[in-house]
C-alpha cells in the first residue's frame, strides 16, 4: 500500500524505536523511567490518532472512489441522454418528412378526384351527346325509309 499522507517521520521513529531498545545509563534510566508513562501516552496517543488517521484516510479513499464512480456513470448517462436525443432528433425529422410526404399524396390524390370528377362530367356529357345524335341519326333513316316506300 502507498504510504499515507499523514504517517509522519515522528511516527515511523516512534516506531522504530518500540523496535529497537536503546542501551541507556543508569541516570538515564532513572529519567527514563519516570518520563515512560507520559511517552507510553503519547505514543499510545500517537498510534490511536494514526489508527484513526488511516481509518479516515481509508473512508476519504472509499468516498473518493465512490465519488469518480458516480461522476463516470453521470457522464455515461449523460452520453446516453445524449444520444437518446439525438434519436429523438431524428425520429422527429423522419416524422416531419413523413408527414410532408403524406400532405404531397393527399394532394395529388385530391388532384386525382378533381381529374377524375371531371372526367366522369365528360364521359356523361359525351354520352348525352351520343345519345342526341344517335336519335337525330335514327330520325333521319326514319326519314330516308319514308322517302323509299
Amino acid at each position: 500500500m502507498e504510504e499515507s499522507f499523514w504517517e509522519t517521520e515522528a511516527g515511523i521513529e516512534a516506531q522504530q524505536s518500540k523496535e529497537q531498545p536503546e542501551v541507556k545509563t543508569e541516570p538515564e534510566q532513572q529519567i527514563a523511567s519516570e518520563e515512560q508513562p507520559e511517552q507510553a501516552t503519547e505514543v499510545r496517543a500517537l498510534t490511536v490518532s494514526l489508527d484513526d488517521f488511516a481509518g479516515l484516510e481509508e473512508r476519504i479513499l472509499r468516498a473518493v472512489t465512490q465519488l469518480k464512480q458516480e461522476r463516470q456513470a453521470r457522464i455515461a448517462a449523460e452520453a446516453q441522454a445524449s444520444i437518446a436525443d439525438a434519436r429523438i432528433a431524428e425520429a422527429a425529422a423522419q416524422a416531419a418528412q413523413a408527414a410532408a410526404q403524406a400532405t404531397q399524396a393527399e394532394a395529388a390524390l385530391h388532384e386525382e378526384l378533381d381529374r377524375n370528377a371531371q372526367m366522369k362530367a365528360e364521359l356523361a356529357a359525351l354520352r348525352a351527346e351520343r345519345e342526341q345524335v344517335k336519335k337525330r341519326v335514327d330520325k333521319l333513316l326514319e326519314q330516308l325509309d319514308s322517302l323509299e316506300l
